[in-house]
């Protein structure tokens, strides 16, 4: 099992820096270890996941940083694939997306 940080761990550390310029590395680095994430399988991390290795790139994750909300949406629906075809159903998918959302309000991050 891996975890799948979503956003991508490097957008997230953009948005911090770009929006909380205030911000002490070592808030950063805590922050960043408790960002919002799920456990999926490696193999549908490596296969589905729009941010897994050299897919993440700078301009994704410029873009990501830009709206954390979409973010989230987007990795989702990349990974819905492979979730479904691992077996998890649609309202299990739609609620881990409901959470993750649920998860970036309660930390301020978006509305």
């Amino acid at each position: 099992m891996d975890v799948d940080h979503i956003v991508s761990r490097k957008a997230y550390q953009y948005f911090l820096s770009i929006n909380f310029p205030h911000l002490q590395p070592s808030d950063i680095k805590e922050l960043l270890e408790a960002a919002p994430s799920v456990v999926i399988p490696a193999e549908m991390h490596r296969k589905f996941s729009q941010t897994y290795g050299g897919r993440n790139n700078r301009a994704r994750q410029l873009k990501d940083a830009s709206d954390l909300r979409a973010a989230v949406d987007n990795n989702m629906d990349a990974l819905k694939p492979g979730l479904l075809e691992y077996g998890f159903t649609e309202d299990e998918i739609e609620g881990a997306r409901r959470q993750l959302h649920e998860l970036h309000q309660q930390k301020g991050l978006y509305k």
